[in-house]
């Protein structure tokens, strides 16, 4: 059984943190009972069969994406 857990990373005073952003790695911070995912916490899910991807963060620059733009 492989499921695929989504986390963004984000850097908080100098510590990476790795913020659950579906319902699998949802689940996963309720059931360590952190509101991140700890690496600790990741490697052992991954025992489980659980693979993790990192989402790209969201820049907020609301341009327009286009393949002739310069």
């Amino acid at each position: 059984m492989n499921k695929t857990a989504y986390v963004k990373v984000k850097n908080v005073y100098g510590e990476e943190k790795f913020y659950p952003d579906c319902a699998v790695a949802d689940a996963l911070a309720d059931l360590a009972g952190t509101k991140t995912l700890t690496k600790n916490t990741m490697r052992k899910a991954y025992r489980l069969g659980i693979v993790f991807e990192v989402r790209a963060a969201d820049l907020g620059l609301n341009l327009p994406i286009s393949a002739t733009s310069r």
